[in-house]
């Protein structure tokens, strides 16, 4: 009798557990309201850092809102204000989550569309920036500098099913500078297999 009742309670459970692993599969993967995705991106801040690569994660929360998580790694000097930089090597990390509200594109002539949409969310990230001087009569050789950011971002997702195209720009501040980042790339779009 205790067999039969632990084996009763075994199959309960691993039903249950089969029934929400495909409730949540369908709500992660396969519903149009939501991005769970990763992605490759490559962009630019106009000024140091010249060139940015960026990687990127982002997970739905509840529908339509969705959490990024990323890494931008700035390469190549810029300029400050008019005055072009000599003699230093600069690179930066810039480590960021941010929570996005996500409006998914509509299809009038279908009630859901899977093609992508459009984002806009607040968010917070950290910068280390490393600058190397080459120049001999510097008395100094490296300079780290660790900051704070808010940043507000906004763009399209592009594409349809699990390949999308993205285009995104973002504003960070920590309230005495302002920096901008305008990027494009690849994201693949979990589900819809």
């Amino acid at each position: 009798m205790k067999k039969k009742l632990i084996t009763l309670v075994l199959v309960c459970i691993a039903a249950f557990n089969v029934a929400a692993h495909e409730k949540l599969n369908k709500y992660l993967l396969n519903d149009n309201k939501n991005i769970f995705s990763l992605g490759i991106n490559a962009g630019t801040s106009f000024a140091s850092p010249v060139a940015i690569a960026n990687l990127a994660i982002t997970v739905p929360i509840i529908s339509h809102i969705f959490a990024e998580l990323g890494s931008d790694h700035g390469f190549f000097k810029g300029r400050a204000d008019n005055i072009e930089i000599h003699d230093v090597d600069y690179m930066s990390w810039f480590y960021y989550g941010r929570v996005n509200l996500f409006a998914p594109y509509r299809d009038y002539s279908k009630r859901h569309t899977n093609k992508g949409g459009w984002y806009i969310g607040p968010g917070f990230g950290i910068m280390k920036s490393q600058y190397t001087y080459n120049d001999p009569l510097t008395l100094v050789e490296e300079v780290v500098i660790n900051n704070w950011a808010l940043v507000v971002g906004t763009g399209f997702f592009i594409g349809e099913k699990n390949h999308l195209f993205r285009i995104d720009y973002s504003i960070r501040t920590n309230f005495f500078a302002l920096n901008h980042r305008a990027m494009l790339g690849y994201t693949y779009r979990f589900g819809y297999f």
